[in-house]
């Protein structure tokens, strides 16, 4: 919650997007079907770290040959 995140009863089966430090302060957390799948795609090559659940975290990379 201290992202900016929502909050959701135990029973909703959901995946809870929320920007850690967003570029725009209007961020929005985004909410996806629990059996979807988020695709994560960079517009700049720039490294960042994609954090999931606050344990997992995973260094993204983006191509410069992707428009």
């Amino acid at each position: 919650m201290s992202a900016g995140g929502r909050s959701w009863t135990r029973n909703v089966e959901a995946i809870i997007v929320t920007a850690i430090a967003p570029f725009k302060p209007a961020s929005r957390p985004h909410v996806f079907p629990a059996a979807g799948e988020v695709h994560i795609r960079l517009r700049k090559p720039k490294e960042c770290l994609l954090v999931m659940d606050g344990q997992h975290e995973s260094t993204l990379k983006g191509r410069k040959d992707v428009t």
